[in-house]
C-alpha cells in the first residue's frame, strides 16, 4: 500500500530591501505624480502614506516594488517576488531607471533658473 502525503509547504516569496541614495532635490511624491501622467503607466500607485507601488513585468513571477522616502537623500526600496539575487539586482536597476535617480540634472536646473520664479519653486520643494 502506497501512502502519499501532500506537503503543506507554501511557496516562499522573496522580499529584499535596499537603500538607494538620491541627489537632492528629489521628491518621490512629485516624481510619482509625473509618472502617473504618462498614459503607459496605468498601474502606478502612491499610497496615502507616501509609498510608491508598481508591478514589474518580465520576471518569472509577479514582482512588486515598494518605494518610500524617509529623508531627502534616501529611498527605501522593497522588492517582492524575485527569484534569486540576479533577478533582484535586475529589479533594482529597473527601479533606479524608472525613478531617474541617476539622471544628471544640473543642465535642467541651470535652464530653470532662466525662468523668472521657477528656480525658487524648484529649490523650495527640496526642503
Amino acid at each position: 500500500m502506497e501512502i502519499l502525503l501532500k506537503s503543506a509547504v507554501k511557496p516562499v516569496v522573496s522580499n529584499a530591501q535596499r537603500e538607494i541614495d538620491v541627489v537632492t532635490p528629489f521628491r518621490l511624491d512629485l516624481t510619482v505624480s509625473a509618472l502617473r501622467r504618462l498614459s503607459t503607466n496605468t498601474v502606478d500607485v502612491l499610497t496615502l502614506e507616501g509609498e510608491y507601488l508598481r508591478a514589474l513585468g518580465g520576471f518569472r513571477k509577479p514582482v512588486l516594488m515598494r518605494v518610500a522616502q524617509a529623508d531627502p537623500t534616501t529611498l527605501t526600496v522593497t522588492i517582492e517576488g524575485c527569484d534569486g539575487s540576479v533577478e533582484h539586482m535586475r529589479a533594482c536597476a529597473i527601479v533606479r531607471r524608472i525613478l531617474g535617480v541617476e539622471r544628471e540634472l544640473s543642465h535642467f536646473y541651470r535652464a530653470a533658473k532662466s525662468f523668472h520664479g521657477c528656480d525658487h519653486w524648484l529649490f523650495a520643494s527640496a526642503v
